[in-house]
């Protein structure tokens, strides 16, 4: 099974079952549950056979919401605060492997010439006030 068959397994099941809102917060939990796994390097089917039946999860959504009704938080907004406080929501932006690197040294590599560029902008104004100083230290030696 490939991730749009488990999505759209799931959508169907929960459509009409749940509100709209419980609906979009599931399918958008399973899609970054998907993501999130597949970007630690495991496989799509892999994290697909762990999740299983796309209907009976979706059943199990449907059992909660009917038994939770009334309840102010889901339990998608629960799962969805831990990840704000680990710092891992679905609304982080990840950059993985070799593309990361590359950033990385193209980042350092343009902070290495703004430090120069400031740097060159700057060493003569230095040098002036270094030169100046020591003319001021030399000057007052020779007056005492």
């Amino acid at each position: 099974m490939r991730k749009e068959e488990f999505m759209d397994g799931l959508k169907n099941a929960l459509t009409g079952e749940v509100s709209q809102r419980v609906l979009m917060e599931n399918l958008n939990y399973y899609e970054d549950y998907i993501v999130i796994e597949m970007r630690k390097g495991r496989k799509e089917e892999e994290v697909l056979e762990e999740l299983g039946n796309p209907r009976l999860i979706a059943k199990t959504i449907i059992d909660m919401n009917s038994e939770t009704h009334g309840v102010a938080r889901s339990y998608y907004d629960e799962y969805e605060q831990e990840d704000v406080e680990r710092g891992t929501g679905r609304n982080m932006f990840f950059i993985t492997g070799w593309k990361a690197k590359v950033i990385f040294a193209a980042a350092v590599i343009g902070m290495i010439c703004i430090f120069g560029m400031v740097l060159s902008f700057l060493l003569p104004f230095l040098s002036i006030l270094i030169c100046t100083a020591l003319v001021l230290a030399i000057v007052r030696r020779m007056m005492n």
